[in-house]
């Protein structure tokens, strides 16, 4: 190609060469009307050959100039001097990553520059553009450590098959993909599997190429290489990166997840979208600027011998056998590819039951986070370092509550005064009360105007619907057997509800007009139920689907006309942990069907517990105490006479002593599945005297001992044994 410098295209002077690659050449040019230094890139004579290519790229490039980011070079004009066609963008006379990279990266540097970068590429995501060539040479390091992606745009303008240092082009993830399939276009060593393979590629094959860039970053080498392109290309393909750890790096653990996560060949098991890189990331810089990583992968040492090897194996399987039960139990909630999960609160008694405001700015909980020993409603802004403001002060239980549509006005359920719907403002304020009853669930419609709620029990629930503002209440499918937890439509005329039409009936969701009207079936259990799920809670309706819970949080589609749901429902999150009560809220900047979800993640805590009494009198003589700890408990034993039992891991009911007070029998689940089992006591202290047995295997409900005796020996009946349930749980976002 013909050097410009010297030379005027239109009413720009060329002063300098830049650079040259695949798409053209880059000169330091002068605007002459505006007197700026601006970049011009040339593009070269055999790239100009198709008008329908030409035509697709200046389309493209006029989309890509309407980008306005702190992190993207902006494109000022696209314009053609004779038979030259160029690109006139703002001048970044810095050093590209590559050169940074080279000199070494420090961890901050790496989350900050690759932070500036994932936010480049979720603007030009959302605008439908997929860049489709990022690279170390395509991302700008200003001296004040800003960062600036190159080449939006530009790439749609290739077709042929890229060599090593060719750039590719860039799609449109809203339109027909434009670019045939076959062809392979892109920098080969940061390409995707499917750019690779010349597929049609969509904009998580940038994330794949951003997963490249930021191993890069950490590593200072290549993700994939090798002698020749198509070795660059089979690694690509084939081969998993070498391990961060053998990099020699100290890295955090959680950023290996990341790239690992970013890397994976099926597009659908990566990040789905860019921005949950992001976000991810700012979480790990936050802990990293405030020294509170903990967990970083070490380089690798040499092992010299199989002896110390064998050592190290053996260590490491003591430590995993150790902390096997409680890692299976605490565990955080895990999402699908699509979503990514963080944690809200980190409470070490209950916060559950939350809410989201409809703007996706604000979380209402239920907590007994105030140590006062009861459930009050807190509300905590999503905002980086917010903390959560206590809404109500009542020694009774407040629960569940619910945003009103314009988020001003939270509803909840209160244990107080016999029970009732109350209502308070977002921020604090007077507590007024809507309606008065044992009442659960209360739901604002999305107009505001009415108030949801049931009166729960065992199978005799009344599904009710009250003004907000307040006055007489009216029910909602009166013939139904335990209608309950109901959710209401988008636009505000039906409810949906879990229930079933007459006593030991088919349960299933039901939608009823809030008019009246003909109630629907939506045969959502014959669906759900062969999946070997017995239960399933809905939870929210948007956007044609329905948000529910069995455990772990799901979605299915339903039809606007016939109510009826899809075929198929689609997984959110899978865990070990019970992820429940989950709200939803459309994502700020998303597309339909991309939620902010709210959910509490929860561990229940089983255990045997003693109380003193006096049988005859029908009176309590103290406190109860805990007997023994399960696996799920992490506080000490309290201090008392009665010691643990035992240290069996597992959920530990229905225990019975022995007639001789000398042995307690109860059911748990230590093998993972019901058994009995018996614990030895010394007959003058009842202290535990060696290990617990089990007497009886699986499904331990079906031996019948006769009466389950709960007392403890002596004349006067004087111990009562008895089960309690503790639940633990804290909130997490999914988005």
């Amino acid at each position: 190609m013909a050097t410009f410098v010297g030379r005027s295209l239109t009413h720009y002077q060329v002063m300098d060469k830049l650079g040259e690659g695949g798409m053209g050449v880059v000169y330091k040019a002068r605007d002459t009307r505006l007197n700026r230094l601006v970049a011009i890139k040339v593009l070269p004579s055999d790239k100009k050959v198709d008008p329908a290519r030409r035509s697709r790229f200046f389309q493209e490039a006029q989309t890509a100039s309407a980008l306005n980011h702190p992190n993207i070079v902006t494109i000022y004009e696209i314009d053609r001097d004779a038979d030259c066609d160029f690109i006139v963008m703002e001048l970044v006379p810095d050093r590209t990553l590559d050169a940074v990279i080279g000199r070494g990266l420090k961890l901050a540097d790496t989350l900050k520059f690759a932070i500036q970068t994932a936010d480049a590429l979720t603007a030009a995501h959302r605008a439908g553009i997929v860049h489709r060539d990022l690279k170390p040479g395509n991302v700008m390091v200003t001296d004040s450590g800003n960062v600036k992606v190159l080449d939006f745009g530009l790439a749609k303008l290739t077709e042929a098959a890229a060599s090593a240092d060719d750039e590719t082009r860039t799609a449109n993830a809203v339109a027909p993909p434009l670019t045939e399939r076959g062809a392979i276009v892109g920098t080969v060593a940061y390409m995707s599997p499917e750019q690779a393979e010349g597929k049609t590629v969509d904009a998580r094959s940038d994330i794949f190429s951003f997963g490249s860039l930021l191993y890069e970053m950490v590593t200072g080498q290549r993700a994939f290489h090798g002698d020749t392109k198509m070795s660059t290309l089979s690694a690509i393909l084939r081969d998993d990166p070498k391990p961060l750890s053998q990099s020699g790096a100290q890295t955090p653990r959680d950023l290996e997840k990341i790239i690992a996560r970013c890397l994976r060949k099926d597009p659908a098991r990566r990040f789905q979208h860019i921005d949950d890189i992001k976000i991810a990331l700012e979480e790990l810089k936050e802990e990293s600027d405030s020294g509170r990583i903990s967990e970083m992968l070490p380089a690798a040492p040499a092992i010299k011998s199989r002896a110390a090897l064998l050592y190290a194996g053996l260590a490491l399987v003591t430590i995993l056998a150790a902390a096997l039960l409680f890692v299976q139990l605490r565990k955080p909630p895990a999402a699908t590819p699509g979503l990514t999960l963080r944690q809200l609160t980190q409470d070490p008694g209950l916060t559950f039951q939350p809410a989201i405001s409809p703007d996706g700015k604000l979380v209402a909980y239920s907590s007994t986070r105030s140590g006062e020993g009861n459930l009050d409603i807190w509300v905590q802004q999503l905002s980086r370092g917010a903390q959560p403001v206590r809404l109500t002060r009542n020694k009774a239980d407040d629960w569940s509550p619910s945003f009103s549509p314009d988020g001003g006005q939270i509803a909840f359920a209160s244990d107080r005064d016999g029970g009732g719907i109350y209502v308070v403002p977002s921020l604090g304020g007077e507590e007024r009360l809507v309606l008065r009853g044992n009442l659960l669930r209360p739901r604002f419609s999305p107009d505001g105007q009415w108030i949801a709620a049931d009166t729960g029990g065992s199978y005799a629930s009344k599904l009710l619907v009250v003004p907000a503002a307040g006055g007489s209440a009216r029910r909602i499918a009166a013939d139904f057997y335990d209608p309950a937890s109901a959710v209401w439509s988008p636009d505000g005329k039906k409810i949906l509800f879990s229930g079933s039409r007459e006593q030991g009936g088919e349960t299933d969701w039901w939608v009823a007009p809030l008019d009246g009207g003909p109630i629907v079936k939506t045969g959502a259990f014959k669906v759900i139920r062969p999946d070997n799920i017995f239960y399933a809670v809905p939870l929210d309706w948007l956007d044609d689907y329905i948000l529910y819970s069995t455990g772990n949080l799901w979605r299915i589609a339903i039809s606007p006309t016939t109510f009826r749901v899809a075929e198929k429902p689609e997984r959110l999150t899978t865990s070990s942990v019970q992820e429940r009560f989950a709200h939803a809220a459309p994502k700020s900047g998303g597309k339909p069907g991309e939620w902010r979800i709210v959910l509490a993640a929860m561990q229940r805590s089983s255990g045997l517990w003693s109380l003193p009494l006096d049988a005859n009198a029908g009176k309590a003589l103290g406190e109860p105490v805990k007997m023994f700890h399960d696996a799920t408990e992490t506080m000490a034993p309290p201090q008392s006479e009665w010691i643990p039992i035992m240290d069996l891991p597992g959920l530990h009911q229905r225990p019975w002593w022995s007639p001789d007070g000398n042995r307690v029998y109860f059911v748990s689940t230590a093998e993972g599945t019901e058994a009995i089992w018996s614990q030895r006591l010394d007959p003058v202290t009842k202290r535990p005297v060696g290990e617990p047995a089990r007497v009886y295997g699986p499904q331990a409900e079906r031996l019948q001992l006769g009466i389950m005796n709960f007392f403890g020996p002596g004349e006067g009946r004087d111990r009562l044994i008895f089960p309690m349930f503790e639940y633990l749980g804290n909130i997490w976002i999914a988005e």
